[in-house]
């Protein structure tokens, strides 16, 4: 995979071979589904915090910071590999990136932590722009979830095709068959995870000894280390030490030995990002009872895959519990669907190859980079004439008929045949980007989107034509393809499917979906696979141009590849769209705004007023 066979530098901290934390658990996760692969690289993890104190940390942060040098200036480092969580390992982990920038080496910043977000906002702007910085110099940033990409596209600026969304794995158990039960015996409850308030312990501790739950028969183990002995004594006296055992931190046997003879999994926690605790869980085939915190609820749906319950109510907590010891065909679903979930995509081997492409395509970027001179600015459309080149290329539709005509001659083509939309956040884009605008130029078929680029287009004084919305046009086209085979690549779970459920209602033949945080690598593996004649794209500006672009170099087969933006949430009724009336109106923006102002606010509003600025400026500077 790497030339050479150079090494995976891997930074992380907290006593990593020994930590029962989960960023050590993922990492061993990783290297033992690594060590039977023949394409993976060679993997060094290197402590840079240490067990100790402050000695032990700045002894082991300078021992990573002087291997880092030595490797990195002999030309043995492929990729840097840094796992981010907050406070000294955010500090320590931009360095280390900065430093193997400048060596030249590629750089992955993997973000964990539950309380990032918050530990961000609190630090003063000097430290944040370190931060940003160190991020955006990285060649990756693999994050956990939609909503991280989201707080880092519009809170941190980093770009978005910096970002990848890869969540944690664990592996499928050798042995998950449940251990037998005699009919009578009591329902066991099992907790994985540090005991503490940020993993909801005394609440579940409160629900166990309440009347509802001291009624029913269930013995409960509540697993992890930290304060263990104070919660004993807390246990003492409720008087539920004949129920409750603490064991302390278990390790990789016992836990799975745990969990096979578990019935019900509970982790009620404040805060988290992605607890590895649950995956192992689901995994085993558990019900879980969970809180909609971090990332869980964008792979656990409640009533679904899981119970999720807020956090910190006893009572709300004791109910799910309740209604689980009581009904064991809901646990038996609520199991059986978990599982279904962690066979699709949380098994670490899922997981693992997600790295292992995200390696590949930073060392085939590098390569690029460094042996292929690229064109300069002045040889690229940009600024003023790549608006100016991408304006031209619009297709301006009037009427129904021309509409038809369009469609009909997508239902024709006889090769891949892009299609895709601008609006003023795209333009924006554009006079940026080179490589955006040259991607929009080359589409085969370019519309007209919102009425932002209908005053546009009236202040340049050219046809307007209809507004051609992909969230309106795209059905229709979809109809169209009624029959056909179809796939869907964008959003998350469970969005996804039932954005493909509406589709095929519609009469698509769905052959694929695929989450939109995903390789591009992986969207043209799937599409030369798969060969869909009709491929809807969902993943935001500029992703989703880069990818149909992707697919489109690819195959000479006929497929209509079209970039929809958040037509899959729509679809899927995730967004609510505008009443009539704001769209007759050409307001829907501002419906959406209302709805989402914490991720718009800077598209509408900022974005609102530098394309008000690209405008006149094409209205007045001589062609």
């Amino acid at each position: 995979m790497m030339a050479g066979r150079k090494v995976v530098l891997m930074f992380a901290g907290g006593g990593v071979a020994h930590t029962s934390g989960g960023v050590g658990t993922l990492i061993r996760y990783l290297q033992d589904e690594w060590a039977n692969e023949p394409d993976a690289p060679p993997v060094r993890v290197i402590d840079t915090r240490g067990q100790g104190g402050m000695d032990s940390m700045v002894h082991s942060f300078l021992k990573g910071l002087c291997l880092l040098l030595y490797l990195g200036s002999t030309g043995r480092i492929g990729i840097v590999h840094a796992h981010m969580t907050t406070r000294g390992s955010a500090v320590r982990k931009s360095i280390l990136g900065l430093l193997a920038n400048l060596l030249g080496i590629p750089v992955i910043m993997h973000l964990h932590g539950a309380d990032f977000r918050e530990f961000y906002d609190g630090l003063p702007r000097p430290f944040r722009k370190g931060i940003r910085f160190a991020l955006n110099h990285a060649r990756f940033v693999v994050v956990l979830g939609g909503g991280w990409r989201e707080f880092l596209v519009s809170d941190m600026g980093i770009a978005p095709d910096k970002i990848a969304v890869i969540l944690n794995g664990v592996p499928l158990p050798v042995d998950k068959d449940k251990v037998e039960k005699q009919p009578d015996e009591a329902i066991r409850i099992a907790f994985l995870g540090r005991l503490g308030e940020r993993k909801g312990v005394p609440e579940l501790l409160e629900a166990l000894r309440s009347p509802g739950l001291t009624a029913r028969s269930w013995t409960a183990t509540i697993a992890g280390d930290g304060p263990v002995e104070k919660f004993r004594q807390v246990v003492g006296k409720t008087g539920l030490q004949d129920r409750v055992t603490l064991p302390g931190w278990l390790d990789r046997d016992a836990t799975s030995d745990l969990l096979r003879r578990a019935d019900i999994f509970v982790l009620p926690s404040h805060h988290e990002a992605m607890p590895i605790a649950i995956l192992e869980a689901m995994a085993h085939g558990l019900a879980v009872i969970a809180t909609p915190v971090g990332v869980i609820p964008e792979f656990l749906t409640n009533g679904e895959t899981a119970l999720l319950v807020p956090p910190g109510i006893p009572g709300r907590l004791a109910e799910a519990i309740a209604r689980l010891i009581d009904d064991a065909d809901e646990r038996q679903r609520l199991g059986a669907a978990g599982h279904a979930v962690f066979r699709a995509s949380l098994d670490i081997s899922v997981v693992a190859s997600r790295i292992l492409a995200l390696y590949q395509a930073a060392m085939r970027i590098d390569h690029a980079e460094t042996k292929v001179p690229r064109r300069t600015a002045l040889e690229r459309p940009y600024g003023l004439e790549a608006a100016r080149a991408v304006i031209d290329k619009i297709e301006i539709i009037d009427t129904d008929a021309e509409e038809a005509s369009l469609i009909a001659r997508m239902l024709r083509t006889d090769r891949p045949l892009v299609v895709s939309f601008v609006n003023q956040h795209v333009l924006n884009i554009a006079w940026k980007s080179p490589e955006f605008a040259e991607r929009l130029i080359r589409s085969d078929v370019l519309l007209r989107d919102g009425i932002g680029m209908e005053i546009c287009l009236s202040t340049l004084r050219r046809g307007v034509g209809r507004n051609m919305n992909g969230t309106d046009f795209i059905p229709r086209l979809a109809a169209a393809f009624s029959g056909r085979r179809t796939a869907i690549y964008g959003t998350v779970e469970p969005w996804i499917d039932r954005a493909a459920s509406v589709l095929e209602q519609w009469g698509c033949r769905i052959v694929s979906t695929l989450d939109g945080f995903r390789q591009e690598a992986e969207y043209v593996s799937d599409a030369m696979r798969t060969a869909p004649e009709l491929i809807v794209l969902a993943m935001g500006n500029p992703k989703q141009e880069a990818v149909a672009d992707a697919i489109a170099a690819s195959t000479q087969q006929p497929v209509v590849i079209v970039t929809g933006g958040a037509i899959a949430d729509f679809l899927a009724q995730r967004f609510e769209r505008a009443p009539a009336w704001m769209r007759r109106a050409h307001c829907e923006w501002v419906y959406r705004l209302l709805r989402e102002p914490r991720r718009l606010w800077r598209r509408y509003l900022i974005g609102g007023f530098t394309f008000v600025s690209h405008v006149l400026w094409l209205r007045l500077a001589p062609r």
